[in-house]
């Protein structure tokens, strides 16, 4: 895993990530410490591949590993002190990728029709890519979609699978593509930035913000040059957190 599973209290939750040997990303997940094992919260469509590789790492452990098909996931859209956990949760615990935490509950099956846009929303304006909707298995790096900034990477835990090339891209500096938050109009998912796409593109959106995978080089000189639009000319907002703008104007300086 790409996180430290090691030295956690019961009750403490990991954001973190299964690799190919190349780098890239099979599965993320936050991982929860619980009295006798770890509870593992991933995407439900990836579920049965990622318990089935994880099988292959177990060797002559005695460990069971498990899918249970009748728990999902109810995630909060507001910080964790203004959450009310009902008496029916199975397990909470806060996500440790926003700012301010979000909680997460284990329930057994949720009503059916319910309305995700406002949990889209709320994750898409943190800058939270997620699997299934901004990329797909095997398919990005972790800096890609920002790991190694939202606390998935640890890279003094020792090996896993695929540090090798994670470590190499931390080392020289060199993210290639990171994933941004954008506003503006008409964001549609594939909709790409730049004249014939050539800064990246829209992987999500909600209520006029979205995310788009970019190469960081790219968007550093169409900001520079003040032209972040979209292929058909209309302008966009690129909203950069600190650490991104110091990453892009080492690019100008390079």
């Amino acid at each position: 895993m790409t996180n430290d599973v090691s030295n956690w209290e019961t009750g403490a939750c990991r954001y973190g990530a299964l690799l190919t040997p190349q780098g890239k990303v099979l599965a993320d997940f936050l991982s929860i410490r619980t009295s006798d094992g770890v509870a593992m919260d991933c995407d439900r469509a990836t579920a049965h591949d990622f318990a089935k590789r994880l099988k292959l790492f177990r060797l002559r452990s005695d460990v069971d590993i498990e899918i249970d098909e009748q728990i999902e996931v109810a995630a909060a859209i507001t910080p964790k002190p203004d959450t009310q956990v009902p008496t029916s949760a199975i397990l909470n615990y806060a996500d440790p990728r926003y700012s301010g935490t979000r909680q997460r509950i284990w329930v057994k099956q949720l009503s059916t029709g319910t309305d995700l846009s406002p949990y889209h929303e709320d994750r898409i304006a943190h800058g939270l890519p997620e699997l299934g909707v901004d990329f797909e298995p095997a398919s990005v790096f972790p800096a890609d979609i920002n790991m190694d900034q939202l606390g998935g990477v640890d890279l003094k835990k020792g090996c896993f699978v695929g540090q090798e090339v994670v470590s190499r891209m931390h080392r020289r500096g060199k993210i290639r593509r990171r994933t941004i938050v954008l506003q503006g109009e008409n964001l549609q998912p594939g909709a790409t930035i730049g004249n014939n796409g050539a800064v990246g593109h829209v992987t999500s959106e909600s209520n006029g913000t979205a995310l788009a995978l970019v190469r960081t080089d790219r968007l550093s000189k169409a900001m520079k040059a003040d032209t972040l639009t979209m292929e058909n000319g209309i302008s966009i907002k690129c909203m950069l957190p600190n650490w991104l703008q110091q990453e892009l104007n080492s690019v100008e300086a390079d």
